[in-house]
């Protein structure tokens, strides 16, 4: 069994400290079922999904632009993961504190810590 770093257990405390924040806004775009983003206007635009923090958190380059694969391999989980996430969490009626509940329990208590 693979056990984690401390460093990835900081960056998850640190993602579902920031979901619960209040800080971001939830956004209103819906993923189709691989995980892409339906953007239907660009009202959809506005707020965040939880995939986005975790990209704003943890996929920072050097350039400005972000990068998902950097933040899913800073929280020590798998795409798979990050499109239930998004599809499966994100995608419901839910606020993104709400969301931070699940993914802790869904997600990171299913994964070796």
């Amino acid at each position: 069994m693979k056990v984690l770093s401390q460093f990835i257990l900081n960056n998850r405390l640190l993602f579902l400290s920031e979901l619960r924040s209040g800080k971001y806004q939830k956004g209103t775009i819906k993923s189709d079922e691989h995980g892409k983003p339906i953007i239907v206007s660009e009202e959809d635009n506005n707020g965040y999904c939880c995939c986005a923090v975790m990209a704003h958190l943890f996929g920072q380059k050097p350039n400005g632009k972000l990068s998902l694969p950097q933040a899913i391999k800073a929280l020590g989980i798998t795409t798979k993961d990050c499109k239930f996430i998004q599809t499966q969490i994100n995608d419901t009626p839910t606020s993104l504190f709400e969301n931070a509940d699940r993914i802790e329990k869904e997600i990171f208590k299913t994964l070796p810590i």
